[in-house]
């Protein structure tokens, strides 16, 4: 009796979002990974308006052993020659302290190019910050392996 009034309050408190169940709360950590898909999307459309509304003015970028500043890597989402066709965020972690929050987990990134079809994986750390109640990219860090 006691498991399925658990599962039957889970269940009440899940809603079903783009096809993945969340929990149906409004916390940090959720919103966090949710803006983590959103910012893949960009990879896939660009998106100036969502990009200049989550990336601080003063973002900074490192992959691998190169550092770039905000307007270089709108500059380089805008006009890629690659063709994503996909790009999916994999087994993030948030870390909560205080107003800053650190996500680590992996980006897959699918499409084509004139070398042909491609699959990249990257490895990342993002640094977010919450100002005036809302969340901010303040930098990022990509290992491609």
């Amino acid at each position: 009796m006691k498991k399925t009034f658990l599962l039957s309050l889970f269940f009440l408190f899940v809603i079903r979002h783009e096809g993945k169940c969340i929990p149906f709360t409004n916390n940090d950590s959720t919103k966090l990974l949710q803006l983590e898909d959103v910012i893949a999307k960009c990879y896939v459309q660009f998106d100036a308006k969502t990009f200049d509304e989550l990336v601080a003015k003063n973002f900074i970028y490192s992959e691998n052993d190169q550092t770039y500043i905000r307007e270089q890597v709108k500059n380089q989402l805008s006009v890629t020659e690659d063709k994503i066709e996909s790009a999916i965020n994999e087994n993030m972690q948030v870390h909560l302290s205080g107003s800053t929050a650190l996500i680590t987990g992996w980006l897959i990134i699918k499409g084509k190019n004139a070398n042909g079809s491609f699959e990249r994986r990257y490895r990342f750390t993002d640094v977010w910050l919450k100002t005036k109640g809302e969340w901010q990219l303040i930098g990022a860090h990509d290992y491609i392996k």
